[in-house]
């Protein structure tokens, strides 16, 4: 028997899973290698979005697309609690290939919206 393929709704509903599990490592000082999540994550049934099995690379880029959606709903707070929460293998925080924020990132979620100042429109 197949397993249904993720919709929408879980999509979110995994993300804010993740979360959650973040804030609560944090908050107690703790953290889980994105392997520990993984095999969490299995273990609970919770697949992926075609009903498979997590691995390693998948769960590492969803951990990335939950920090970037916080970011994108302006809680960068709490996505850096993503990257303080989740750590390789060895205990190290995410880098190079597995950082989950680039530079660049950081500074397009983080930078201020500019908007056309009222009275400095050109008149025609």
């Amino acid at each position: 028997m197949s397993k249904p393929v993720m919709d929408s709704a879980n999509k979110t509903e995994l993300k804010v899973y993740i979360w959650k599990l973040a804030d609560f490592l944090v908050h107690h000082r703790r953290c889980m290698s994105v392997p520990e999540l993984t095999e969490h994550l299995n273990r609970n049934e919770i697949f992926t979005d075609f009903g498979l099995p997590w691995q390693g690379r998948g769960t590492y880029k969803q951990v990335s697309v939950v920090s970037k959606w916080l970011l994108k709903l302006g809680l960068a707070e709490e996505a850096e609690k993503i990257q303080k929460a989740f750590v390789t293998k060895d205990g190290h925080r995410l880098s190079s290939k597995q950082e989950i924020l680039t530079q660049h990132d950081l500074r397009q979620y983080l930078r201020p919206r500019h908007r056309a100042s009222i009275g400095n429109e050109r008149e025609t």
